[in-house]
């Protein structure tokens, strides 16, 4: 079995800029944890891409509706539903 090199000599190309730099200074990258990059070149991704783990409750168990008429209706009572602009073109959401 030969000897794997310590990384003070071994040298890589980076898989993304195709630059060459030294084995101890390349990282995983962040989109492809296959490729070998510089620091400069790693490309993480975005927090929207990572898994959603559900360690915080999403939602109540005994919900009930909002009824701040202050933010719904300006102070007058009126709630939010009767606030809305009437409808134009028939149908909601702007389906046809």
């Amino acid at each position: 079995m030969s000897k794997l090199a310590t990384g003070r000599r071994a040298w890589f190309t980076c898989q993304r800029c195709g630059l060459r730099g030294r084995y101890t200074e390349s990282v995983a990258d962040g989109q492809n944890p296959n490729l070998r990059v510089h620091a400069s070149c790693r490309d993480i991704k975005h927090p929207a891409e990572q898994p959603f783990t559900a360690e915080d409750g999403i939602s109540l168990a005994h919900p009930i509706p909002d009824l701040d008429t202050v933010s719904a209706g300006g102070g007058s009572g009126a709630t939010l539903i009767n606030n809305l602009p009437p409808l134009t073109g028939g149908t909601f959401g702007g389906a046809t």
